[in-house]
């Protein structure tokens, strides 16, 4: 996959995070900065230092693959020495950097014993300590976590973090998931069809989505078609839905003055209440799905799309509607968002 005129700067010390869908980069981008790959044109600067044409073992960045690619026939310690002893450091050095590291991963009793015998989760610690042990300026790391299981997978999210904020080391993390991204980034940047469309706070994405596809692929939700009829001088403007309602919304600076232009709701912006009450909108509910701590509610709105809302379940409060019940839909104030696209 080639990149599209791809520019990002990454801060010292930070948790970045490259997030997308597969085939749209991302890993072309990390194995650029690694030194697997050479770009055709522009450049990699580490510190203003120019290191384009800088081989892999020549740059202070190491890499944690998806396969972790330990050596079977090494213990955990011999494994987290290795790089090490490729850099010719000295013995004394070598041990008392892999005894941080393993107590820097947790895992100070496991050093004698043979990494096939080790769960997904404890390789995953020792490949993240063979390429902590030589302190690397920039820590690379290509979807590490995606063979493991849901539960383990949330627990080294966090370990993950841990690390990074304890070590100080630049992290830059390759997913597909953007829960994952939401969790563990400092910054994240947007990738799709090898270009990045928007790069911000996991709040700031989520929250001001820069088009389409960053507000449907990160996070849930609703789009609708509306005109923007009126734009005020508060940064706000007053659009109208094709139902008719006119609401009023933040506008971003790029808006155009007056046409149609696509609005963005999250699910839980908003909340469906009975017909007959004042609601920006009204649809038929086609499902309800509760999922423990929310309920969804599906409905189909009168031009036939699909509308979906949350709401946090409260002890003791028992769903009030049913399927092929007509219902209003109320939009939070503030909770709109105008999109590019």
């Amino acid at each position: 996959m080639a990149l599209d005129e791809v520019s990002v700067s990454v801060r010292n010390n930070e948790f970045f995070t490259l997030l997308g869908p597969s085939g749209c980069g991302k890993t072309t981008l990390l194995r650029l900065i690694g030194g697997f790959e050479h770009p055709t044109q522009g450049r990699v600067l580490l510190d203003n230092q120019d290191i384009t044409l800088l081989p892999p073992h020549r740059r202070p960045v190491n890499m944690v693959f998806q396969n972790y690619a330990l050596f079977p026939h090494l213990t955990v310690a011999q494994n987290i020495a290795f790089g090490l002893e490729m850099l010719n450091r000295r013995k004394g050095e070598i041990k008392k950097a892999v005894d941080d590291m393993l107590d820097l991963v947790r895992m100070t009793d496991f050093g004698s014993r043979s990494v096939s015998q080790l769960s997904g989760g404890q390789a995953q610690r020792v490949a993240l300590a063979r390429a902590l042990a030589p302190r690397p300026r920039v820590l690379l790391l290509d979807e590490p976590l995606s063979a493991l299981d849901r539960k383990l997978r949330k627990d080294m999210q966090i370990e993950l973090k841990r690390l990074q904020n304890e070590t100080g080391i630049t992290f830059i993390f390759v997913t597909h998931d953007q829960e994952e991204a939401l969790i563990m980034s400092d910054r994240i940047a947007v990738m799709n069809q090898a270009r990045i469309l928007q790069v911000g706070t996991a709040q700031g994405i989520y929250d001001h989505p820069a088009d389409r596809f960053v507000a449907g692929f990160v996070g849930e939700s609703n789009f609708l078609d509306a005109e923007l009829i009126k734009q005020n001088d508060d940064h706000g403007a007053q659009v109208k839905l094709a139902s008719g309602t006119v609401l009023t919304v933040s506008t971003p600076a790029w808006t155009v003055p007056r046409g149609p232009v696509t609005l963005c709701v999250r699910p839980e912006h908003a909340y469906v209440v009975g017909a007959g009450k004042a609601a920006a909108l009204t649809g038929r509910l086609e499902n309800i799905v509760y999922v423990g701590t929310d309920t969804y509610y599906h409905l189909r709105l009168h031009d036939e799309e699909e509308f979906i809302t949350r709401q946090q379940n409260r002890s003791g409060r028992q769903v009030e509607f049913k399927i092929g019940d007509h219902l209003g839909i109320v939009i939070r104030e503030n909770a709109v968002r105008i999109l590019r696209g």
